[in-house]
Parts: C-alpha cells; structure tokens; sequence
C-alpha cells in the first residue's frame, strides 16, 4: 500500500497515512451522497425508482470497517487511554458542533415549526451522547456516530486494560457475541 514519504517499514508511526483508505472512504462517502440524492430525486418524480442508487446504503458500512482499521492503528500509538480519548475529542467534535449549529440554523430559517430542533435536542446533539440519551437526531446522517463512539468504548477499553496485543481475540469474541445475538 502507499504510504506518505515520512513512513517507514520499521513500524507504524504518527505520520503514516494509507493512501487507498482515504480513497475508500470518498467512494464510501459519494455513495452515500448519490444514495440519497437519487432516492430524493425518485420521491419528487424526477427520476424513476430503477435508478435509484440503493447500493449506496452499503456506504456506512465500508466507513465502518475502515475507521475499525484506522482506529485500532491510532490506539496502538496512544500510551495512555486519556491520549485516546483527546485525540478523538480534538478530531470529532469542532466539526460535529459545527454540523449542529449549521443543520439546526437551517432548520429554524426554513423549516416547518414542527421540525425545529427543540432545545433539549440541540443540547442532546452537542453532545454526541443522543442515541443513548433516546434524543432524536437533528440530522438522520448522525446515527453513524452512535456506532463510532461504541467502538470507540471498546477500543478505550482495551487501551485502558492494557490488552491492546490481544484485539485479535477481542474481535473474534466480538463477532462471536454478535452473531448470536443475530441468530
């Protein structure tokens, strides 16, 4: 795989970037985009349903499974479980606040009264917490960080118990407790 010109082979350091995830997480990304725009597209009768890009719902999905990828990488470079928890912080929520404030101004300026955001929803989605806290989303895209902040839990776990050598094990057991749960 590509990696930036500062990487080295002798292990994975904080400026190494993988290249071809960047590039799936944009075709995740555009996927999703196209999912939508096309089935809002069929709803208003400007195309027809067979050419709705359902495929796109798949997006989510392969954004999951990168950023486990990704995430277990920057777990194995924190030391401590607080360098985890900064560097998710730091990285998530300027911009999340940012989607908040934009969607809920929107929201306000156009939207029928019904669907403005109440304030205990706005506090509730500058939280990030809302899924747990059973708070709508103001925006539907958002239930995807719900998913990320769990894993986030189970990779500060694993950080703060010390067993970051044993997610191999942890994933499988995951998997295993999961399929279950399924069948």
């Amino acid at each position: 795989m590509s990696r930036s010109p500062a990487a080295t082979d002798s292990g994975p350091s904080a400026s190494q970037r993988l290249y071809e995830l960047d590039v799936l997480r944009g075709i995740a990304a555009l996927a999703v985009i196209v999912c939508h725009y096309t089935s809002e597209f069929n709803v208003l009768g400007y195309i027809p349903a067979e050419q709705v890009f359902e495929r796109g719902s798949y997006g989510p999905h392969l954004f999951f499974i990168i950023s486990g990828f990704v995430i277990l990488m920057t777990l194995q470079r924190c030391k401590r479980p607080v360098d985890f928890v900064f560097s998710r912080v730091a990285r998530l929520y300027p911009v999340y606040w940012f989607g908040v404030l934009f969607s809920t101004s929107i929201l306000i300026a156009w939207a029928p009264p019904t669907e403005v955001p109440t304030a205990t929803q706005f506090i509730g989605n500058l939280t990030m917490l809302q899924t747990w806290l059973k708070i709508p989303d103001i925006e539907t895209c958002y239930w995807t960080l719900g998913v990320e902040l769990k894993f986030y839990a189970l990779g500060f776990a694993l950080l703060a118990m010390g067993q970051m050598q044993r997610t191999d094990l942890f994933v499988t057991l995951w998997l295993i407790v999961v399929a279950a749960y399924r069948l």
